[in-house]
């Protein structure tokens, strides 16, 4: 799948992230540093070593964390195929929460794609 092709898919989701986190890149991120532990994870798209993984990118780390070691709890806040998927469900489920990632599985591949938004999700109306 071409990077053109990623974008098509992903194009529909835009107008829920603002334009601001989209232009601006992110030059520090704050979370809480939580005790070493080993969780179970609940989603059907990643595993133990994907959340080491992704913990280390988060703080920037060269090495990837130890699965004994992930130093962030994960917590299920949307489900697609549990709660359904379009901006008012995003909407509100999410707004006000914040250091969140989204992940999600490419149909028909074994292509893992996410993101991490350390900003807190805010949707006014007006």
């Amino acid at each position: 799948m071409s990077g053109k092709d990623i974008i098509q898919k992903v194009k529909p989701y835009m107008e829920i992230f603002n334009k601001q986190l989209l232009d601006e890149p992110v030059k520090s991120i704050i979370l809480p540093e939580l005790p070493s532990q080993t969780q179970e994870l609940f989603s059907t798209i990643i595993i133990n070593e994907h959340a080491a993984e992704i913990s280390s990118r988060i703080d920037r780390k060269n090495t990837i964390y130890s699965l004994n070691n992930i130093p962030y709890v994960f917590q299920l806040i949307l489900r697609s195929s549990r709660d359904g998927f379009d901006p008012k469900i995003f909407w509100k489920i999410c707004h006000g929460h914040s250091n969140t990632g989204t992940i999600l599985k490419v149909a028909d591949t074994d292509e893992i794609l996410g993101g991490f938004n350390p900003l807190e999700w805010n949707k006014t109306d007006g």
